[in-house]
C-alpha cells in the first residue's frame, strides 16, 4: 500500500470524531436560517412584521460573522477548536429558547439575534474546519465534505422539523424545541468526542516519507492579505453565501406566493438538503483530484441557472423541485471550497485567522442576501429582479473563479499566480 494511502485509512481511523462532531455542528447553525422561511407567514401573520424585518435576524447574525470570525479565527489559533465549541453550543442552545419571548414588538426579535449572533459564531464551520484541516491531509477534501455536510442535513431536517414544531406546539413554541435540539444532539459530541489536536499541529505531507515537519507551514494572516488571490478567493464565495441565504429564507414564500401548496413547497425546499448533501461528498472527492479551479466555476454555474428558472416559476412543481435541487448541490459543492482553497493556498500556520478573514467576508455575503430580497420583495412585490441580477454576479464569480492560480509547489511556497 502507498504511503499516501496508509495515511489516508490511519487519517480516517483517528479523525471520525471530528468528522461527526463536525456534520451535527455545520447542522445546528442551520438552526437560525432555515426554519425562517417556514415561521416568516406566520410571525407577520401574528405581529405585522413585514418580510424585510423578519428577514433581519439573518442580517445580524451574519453580520456577527463578518464582526468576529476573524478574532473567533484567532482564538481557535490560541486555544482550540474545543475550547471554543465548548463556550458556544450551551449558549446558542439557550438563546434559541428565548426566541419564544420575542414579540410582538418587533425590537425584541432583534434583541434574541443581537444576543444569539456571537455565541452563534462559536459553532460556525470555521471551527470544525480549523479541526478537520489540522487532522486530515491526504484526504482534506473528502472530510471537508463529510464534515461540514451538515448544511445539507440542515436544510433537510429544519423545513418539516419546524413545521411539525409549529403545528403541534404553536409559534411560541418552536424556537425552544429548536434549542433542544441543538443541545440534545451537538452538546454530548463536543463534550465527549471532539478532541482535535492542538493549535499549530501540521498534518503529514502525503509525498514525504519521514517525519512529519516540525511546525505547520503557511503565510500569515498579514502575508496573506496582501496577496490578491485571498481576495479573488473570499469575494466570489461572499457572491455565493448572498445567493445561498436569500434562497434558503424566501424560497418557501416564493413558491408559496406563485400558487404552491405549503405542503409542497416544504418538499421543494427540503430538496436543497439532499442535493447539497450529494454536492457535498462529489465536490469534496473531486477537489482531491481536479483542480478547485474548475469546481469552483460549476459552482457558480449552477445556482445561476437555478436562479434563472425561479425567476421564470409558475407554480410547476418539477420546476421548483429543479431550481432548488441545482441550488442545493451548488451549496454543497460550495461548503468545501472556502477552508480547502484557503489550506492549500495559504498552510496551516495562521489557518484559523485566515479561515476567520474568509468567513467574515462569508458573512457579509450571507448578511445582504436575506435582507436585499426581502426589502425588494417589499418594495417591488416581486424577487424577480433579485433572481436576475444574482444570476449575473453568479456567471461573474465564475469566470473569476478560473483565474486562480496553481497550489503551492513546496510548502513553503507562496501562491503563484496563474
Amino acid at each position: 500500500m502507498a504511503v499516501a494511502d496508509r495515511r489516508a485509512l490511519d487519517e480516517w481511523r483517528t479523525g471520525w470524531p471530528l468528522i461527526l462532531t463536525g456534520i451535527m455542528g455545520s447542522t445546528c447553525v442551520g438552526a437560525q436560517v432555515y426554519p425562517l422561511g417556514v415561521v416568516m407567514k406566520p410571525l407577520a401573520a401574528a405581529y405585522g412584521w413585514t418580510r424585510g424585518e423578519i428577514s433581519t435576524a439573518s442580517t445580524i447574525s451574519s453580520f456577527a460573522t463578518l464582526a468576529l470570525s476573524t478574532l473567533c479565527g484567532m482564538a481557535l489559533d490560541r486555544f482550540g477548536p474545543r475550547r471554543v465549541a465548548l463556550v458556544g453550543t450551551p449558549m446558542c442552545a439557550i438563546i434559541l429558547c428565548l426566541a419564544a419571548f420575542a414579540g410582538p414588538a418587533v425590537w425584541t426579535w432583534f434583541a434574541v439575534w443581537t444576543l444569539y449572533a456571537p455565541f452563534m459564531v462559536m459553532i460556525l464551520p470555521i471551527v470544525w474546519g480549523a479541526a478537520i484541516a489540522s487532522h486530515f491531509h491526504v484526504s482534506r477534501g473528502l472530510a471537508l465534505a463529510i464534515g461540514l455536510s451538515g448544511t445539507g442535513v440542515a436544510a433537510a431536517v429544519y423545513p418539516p422539523l419546524t413545521l411539525w414544531l409549529l403545528e403541534t406546539f404553536g409559534l411560541r413554541g418552536v424556537f425552544p424545541g429548536l434549542g433542544a435540539f441543538t443541545a440534545l444532539t451537538l452538546g454530548p459530541l463536543v463534550l465527549f468526542a471532539f478532541e482535535p489536536k492542538p493549535p499549530g499541529t501540521p498534518a503529514p505531507d502525503p509525498q514525504d516519507r519521514g517525519p512529519a515537519p516540525a511546525a505547520a507551514w503557511g503565510l500569515t494572516l498579514r502575508e496573506a492579505m496582501r496577496t490578491t488571490l485571498l481576495w479573488r478567493v473570499v469575494l466570489v464565495m461572499a457572491v455565493a453565501a448572498l445567493t445561498a441565504s436569500a434562497i434558503n429564507l424566501h424560497l418557501q414564500s416564493l413558491l408559496t406566493d406563485r400558487g404552491v401548496t405549503p405542503e409542497k413547497a416544504v418538499t421543494i425546499v427540503a430538496a436543497i438538503g439532499p442535493t447539497t448533501l450529494l454536492g457535498r461528498g462529489l465536490g469534496g472527492v473531486f477537489l482531491d483530484r481536479v483542480h478547485a479551479r474548475w469546481i469552483a466555476a460549476i459552482s457558480f454555474l449552477l445556482p445561476a441557472v437555478g436562479c434563472l428558472m425561479l425567476a421564470n416559476f409558475h407554480g410547476a412543481y418539477w420546476q421548483g423541485f429543479a431550481a432548488a435541487s441545482l441550488i442545493g448541490f451548488a451549496i454543497g459543492i460550495e461548503g468545501d471550497l472556502l477552508p480547502f482553497l484557503l489550506s492549500r493556498y495559504f498552510g496551516l500556520r495562521s489557518f484559523g485567522a485566515i479561515y476567520g478573514l474568509g468567513m467574515a467576508i462569508f458573512g457579509g455575503g450571507y448578511a445582504l442576501g436575506p435582507t436585499i430580497a426581502g426589502l425588494l420583495f417589499d418594495t417591488l412585490r416581486s424577487y424577480d429582479p433579485f433572481l436576475l441580477v444574482i444570476a449575473g454576479m453568479l456567471f461573474a464569480a465564475g469566470l473569476v473563479a478560473l483565474s486562480y492560480g496553481r497550489y503551492p509547489a513546496r510548502p513553503d511556497a507562496a501562491p503563484v499566480a496563474a
